[in-house]
């Protein structure tokens, strides 16, 4: 019926999973996918304030982490602590949202451990490049 989309879909690549060389990177990625799932379950008092402020966040991280990756290691440093510090904004704000009982405890966990693993990936790196 329509042959172009048959020569369009047999010379398309498959698509592939995004991972380099800067796991921090893709860490937050995955947070933000496991966020993005319940983004759309957040009750809709929630979702159009904490939960656009927090989704914010997280797009801010990970523009910062995809700046820091390819920059050099004096401006590196800086990159990491601005992640370090939207890391703890975006850990107040899932917290407040578990308060108010916006997202449930097993998902609270879950992003919260997330974010906890990012963060002391975030400190370890930069203690090593301080120390280089």
């Amino acid at each position: 019926m329509f042959p172009f989309i048959k020569i369009f879909f047999s010379l398309a690549p498959p698509p592939r999973r995004n991972e380099d060389n800067f796991p921090i990177l893709n860490h937050l990625k995955e947070s933000y996918e496991l966020w993005h799932g319940f983004l759309g379950r957040l009750p809709r008092a929630t979702r159009y304030t904490l939960g656009a402020k927090i989704d914010n966040l997280f797009t801010h991280a990970i523009s910062i982490a995809l700046t820091a990756k390819y920059t050099r290691q004096v401006e590196k440093i800086t990159k990491l602590k601005q992640i370090s510090e939207y890391l703890d904004y975006l850990k107040y704000f899932l917290t407040i949202l578990w308060e108010i009982k916006g997202i449930d405890n097993k998902k609270f966990a879950e992003l919260a451990s997330k974010l906890d693993f990012i963060g002391k990936m975030i400190g370890g790196l930069i203690r090593y490049l301080e120390q280089k």
